[in-house]
């Protein structure tokens, strides 16, 4: 009995504090995890966002940080920033898309990009798109 309920709380507790991120085709192109682990449509660890600020790389490696709005790759400059209403910006400060809600990220052209199973905190969307998206597609 002990097991079937360890097992049964395991299965909730990844069900209810992962979140897949969807592509337009509806394919999960990756998760985050309650724990800051960012996994790829494979299952396999990518990254991950730590309490700190820092992003990690699958290696354990930083590779970068989120500071306040802005985001910095691991030499401090700055690669992007998203505003208080989800607009996200490139290092030139040129609008490059947008993160309207809690549960999509669009293009510049307001293209829907990716799709969220629930709702994740914007700053993280827009990490996940700067420090992981350009590297899996």
């Amino acid at each position: 009995m002990k097991i079937l309920t360890i097992t049964i709380m395991l299965f909730i507790s990844t069900a209810l504090f992962s979140q897949d991120l969807k592509n337009k085709r509806g394919h999960v192109i990756a998760t985050f995890e309650e724990s800051g682990i960012i996994k790829d449509g494979n299952n396999d660890p990518i990254g991950q966002f730590m309490v700190n600020g820092k992003v990690k790389d699958a290696n354990g490696d930083v590779i970068g940080s989120i500071d306040g709005n802005t985001f910095k790759d691991m030499n401090g400059a700055v690669i992007g920033s998203i505003n208080e209403s989800g607009e996200v910006f490139d290092m030139n400060d040129m609008k490059i898309g947008e993160i309207p809600g809690t549960d999509s990220i669009k293009d510049q052209n307001g293209n829907e990009m990716i799709t969220i199973s629930s709702a994740i905190d914007k700053k993280k969307l827009a990490a996940y798109y700067f420090f992981f998206f350009n590297n899996i597609i």
